[in-house]
């Protein structure tokens, strides 16, 4: 009788766990979505007044808000993303396709990942083929706050370097590639707090006694009278190296600074700037020191000139902003436009929130940026051959979506799709998929009436 009544009790338990298991996976094909071909689809992220010539399609979840982002030079079928998060500061790779795999290569580089706050604030590729491309990821420590720290990850096998920045400073913004004195290759950053100028280096060495190690090491070059809020090297006006500067985040003391190759002083004259010896600052561009911070984006160098755009506002992230382009030749700038936008909240991009690009394929390239309220903003440049260029007014930025959850990173795919150039878009902790339609080839650029953020683009 007792053992009757367990294989009762046993049968009873079996049909129960039964039913659980039914019900848990009817739950599932509930909250799961599936694409029209049976592949898994991630949740959408809910987007308002999207423009009619773009499509999304959500492509990645991370674990935590999404600080950084950056799209790898594969093919259009097998590239792939590299995310930094915010709160335990993790760095992943995503493949944007179904079933949108995310592989951790550093689920957390904080302090404190348990009750701590951190961010991978920059993520960097450097221009080599992809079986010898290293990531650079560089994390800002926030609470409790602690050394800002850099790594490397060497592909394919994805096995990082680490070293931490003896400076004050907590948060890095850019990441510049150049060369010392001796030609080695190195790269930059500017810290947010005190201005420092900080440049990193591999190294792989053997000492007589034979010992050999290799990793990562850093110093501090100089600083900058402000926060360093931006870097980025460039070849400004042809095959000499550049540096860009952004400080700002203090009242009336924006500034973008120029920073050129100093070949006349002698080395034993040389004294030591922002960027160490062996650089100049060649132009300041303050706008009348009228602004507290700015962020910018290089572009196309056209007969000899090169473009410079450049976000102003007035406080150290809010206040009202003023869009200027710049073209830049030999003697300075020989061609400034602006255009009052609004308020910062709503046309400011923070740092790796801007973009320049041809999405569409018409053979002109268009600028996006995101704001912190979630606005996508696209400006329509004119063409390199535009024979009125110069004569031509800044056309207003036309809004492409806005997102509720607010802005994030945005980054072209390095590889086109049918003629066209996806956008990667961070909102929180997802990534969206942004695919323009294709534009006629050469078309004109019209001046679009600027569309009003709508009162949820305030909250």
């Amino acid at each position: 009788m007792a053992t009757r009544k367990r294989f009762l009790s046993l049968k009873v338990a079996t049909v129960f766990l039964a039913a659980v298991g039914v019900a848990v996976f009817a739950v599932n094909e509930l909250t799961v979505r599936w694409t029209s071909d049976g592949r898994w689809a991630l949740p959408a992220v809910e987007c308002e007044r999207l423009a009619s010539n773009f499509k999304i399609q959500t492509v990645a979840e991370l674990p935590e808000q999404i600080a950084s982002l950056i799209c790898d030079n594969d093919g259009p079928n097998s590239h792939h993303l590299f995310v930094g998060t915010r709160g335990k500061a993790g760095v992943y790779r995503c493949s944007p396709r179904s079933p949108f795999g995310v592989m951790p290569l550093i689920p957390a580089t904080g302090d404190d990942p348990g009750f701590g706050t951190a961010q991978v604030s920059v993520l960097a590729l450097t221009d080599a083929p992809r079986d010898q491309q290293e990531l650079i990821a560089l994390t800002a420590q926030e609470t409790p706050r602690g050394k800002p720290r850099a790594y490397v990850f060497k592909m394919p096998m994805m096995t990082p370097v680490m070293t931490a920045a003896d400076i004050a400073s907590s948060w890095p913004h850019g990441i510049a590639f150049v060369k010392d004195v001796f030609g080695r290759p190195t790269f930059l950053s500017a810290f947010c707090g005190f201005g420092e100028i900080v440049e990193f280096r591999t190294f792989d060495r053997k000492t007589a006694a034979g010992f050999r190690s290799n990793g990562l090491e850093c110093r501090q070059l100089g600083s900058v009278s402000g926060s360093g809020e931006q870097i980025s090297a460039v070849e400004l006006l042809g095959s000499n190296p550049y540096v860009l500067v952004a400080r700002g985040y203090k009242f009336n003391g924006a500034a973008i600074e120029v920073y050129g190759r100093d070949h006349t002083t002698p080395f034993n004259k040389a004294k030591p700037g922002a960027l160490g010896l062996g650089w100049a600052r060649r132009w300041e561009l303050r706008e009348g020191d009228k602004f507290g911070n700015v962020r910018f984006l290089v572009g196309a160098l056209r007969n000899g000139v090169r473009d410079l755009y450049a976000w102003w506002c007035v406080g150290l992230a809010d206040g009202d902003t003023e869009f200027v382009h710049y073209r830049i030749g030999l003697t300075g700038i020989v061609e400034r436009k602006s255009i009052a936008l609004g308020p910062a909240a709503d046309y400011w991009p923070q740092e790796n929130w801007s973009t320049l690009v041809d999405a569409d394929g018409d053979g002109v390239e268009e600028l996006y940026f995101m704001s912190r309220t979630g606005n996508l903003w696209r400006l329509d440049l004119p063409p390199a051959d535009s024979s009125d260029e110069s004569s031509a007014a800044l056309p207003e930025p036309s809004l492409m979506g806005f997102f509720p959850a607010g802005g994030g990173p945005i980054v072209p795919c390095t590889n086109d799709e049918n003629g066209v150039i996806p956008l990667y878009i961070a909102v929180s902790n997802y990534i969206v998929k942004a695919t323009p339609k294709k534009a006629p080839r050469q078309r004109p650029i019209v001046q679009v009436k600027l569309a009003e953020p709508s009162s949820a683009a305030h909250r």
